[in-house]
C-alpha cells in the first residue's frame, strides 16, 4: 500500500486520518527537495510521535470529538477510536522519517516497495501540489498497487490570508535561482504579464535556497528586461506557522531577509475589499 500524505504548513498540521496511515507504515519517507521546511525532520518526528501518543488516550479523543456533536462527531470518534487501538498495539514503535532526495522520488523505487509493504511519502503542504506526486499515483494505477491520498492545506490556499480573493489568481509562476542557470531565465515574468492582462493576481513561488534579497534583485532585473512595471508586492513568509508574516509594499521597501519558506505575490487590479484588507 502506498500512502501519499500532505503535511500541511507546520509540523502539527497533519490530519488524524494520515496519522493512522503512518502508524501502519513499514517505512516513512519525506520528500524534501521542493521547499525550505520551516521545521527540522527531528521536530516533525517528535510532533508525530507526540500526536500518536495522544491518540492512544481515549479520553483525549472523546473530548475532542464529542464537542462537535452530530453525525460528524460520531464518525470522527469512530475514526479516532480506530487510531487509538492501532496506537495501543504499537506503543513502543517510534516514527522514523527517511529523507528522500529528488532522484529517489522520480525513479519511483518507493512504488516498488509498496508492492509488499506499507509505504508513506510525506509531502509539505498538500499531497498533490507538485506534478511529480501525481505521476507516482499514475504508476500505482498502472501497476495495480493500492494507494491512498491524504490532502492538507498548502500555500495555494494559505495565500487567502493576505486578503486577496483566491478566484482572482491566475497561473502560478516559479522563480529559479539564477546562480544555477547561466542564461538567467525570465519566463516567470511572462506569466505575470499574462495574468495582469486578465486582471489576475500572480503567486510567484521561489526556488529553495534562494535568499529573499537575491529574489528581489532577480525580480527587479527580470521586470526591467521584460519591460514590466512593478507596483506594490506582497511578501508572505512562514505561512501557516506561528512565525507567519505578511508585508505589502514596493519591492525596494520590502525586507531583505526572512526565514524560509516565503513567497511573493504580484497583485493585479485590486477589488476594494482586497485593497482595504491590505491597507490595515
Amino acid at each position: 500500500m502506498f500512502y501519499l500524505i500532505g503535511l500541511g504548513l507546520n509540523e502539527n498540521s497533519i490530519t488524524a486520518e494520515a496519522l493512522q496511515a503512518i502508524q501502519k507504515s513499514d517505512k516513512i519517507y519525506l520528500e524534501n527537495y521542493t521547499v525550505d521546511f520551516p521545521y527540522s525532520i527531528k521536530d516533525l518526528e517528535k510532533s508525530i510521535n507526540k500526536l500518536l501518543k495522544s491518540f492512544g488516550n481515549p479520553k483525549i479523543l472523546e473530548n475532542s470529538s464529542t464537542k462537535k456533536g452530530g453525525s460528524s462527531a460520531t464518525a470522527e470518534l469512530e475514526e479516532s477510536n480506530l487510531i487509538s487501538k492501532t496506537a495501543k498495539t504499537n506503543t513502543n514503535k517510534k516514527t522514523k522519517i527517511i529523507p528522500l532526495p529528488r532522484e529517489k522520488v522520480e525513479d519511483e523505487s518507493i512504488i516498488s516497495q509498496a508492492k509488499n509493504q506499507n509505504i508513506s511519502l510525506l509531502v509539505y503542504g498538500d499531497a498533490l501540489s507538485a506534478t511529480t506526486h501525481i505521476s507516482l499515483i499514475s504508476t500505482c494505477k498502472n501497476q495495480k498497487i493500492k494507494y491512498k491520498i491524504f490532502h492538507n492545506t498548502s500555500i495555494l490556499t494559505a495565500i487567502a490570508e493576505t486578503g486577496l480573493q483566491l478566484y482572482k489568481f491566475g497561473k502560478t509562476a516559479s522563480m529559479p535561482n539564477w546562480q544555477e542557470h547561466k542564461n538567467k531565465p525570465t519566463s516567470f515574468i511572462n506569466y505575470i504579464k499574462q495574468n495582469q492582462s486578465i486582471k489576475a493576481h500572480t503567486l510567484l513561488l521561489i526556488d529553495i535556497n534562494l535568499p529573499l534579497k537575491n529574489a528581489k534583485q532577480q525580480l527587479q532585473q527580470a521586470a526591467e528586461k521584460e519591460k514590466l512595471k512593478l507596483s506594490k508586492i506582497i511578501l508572505l513568509s512562514n505561512a501557516g506557522t506561528d512565525k507567519q508574516k505578511i508585508s505589502y509594499n514596493t519591492l525596494d521597501k520590502l525586507p531583505n531577509t526572512t526565514p524560509p519558506p516565503y513567497t511573493l505575490i504580484i497583485p493585479s487590479d485590486l477589488h476594494f475589499s482586497e485593497e482595504e484588507f491590505l491597507s490595515r
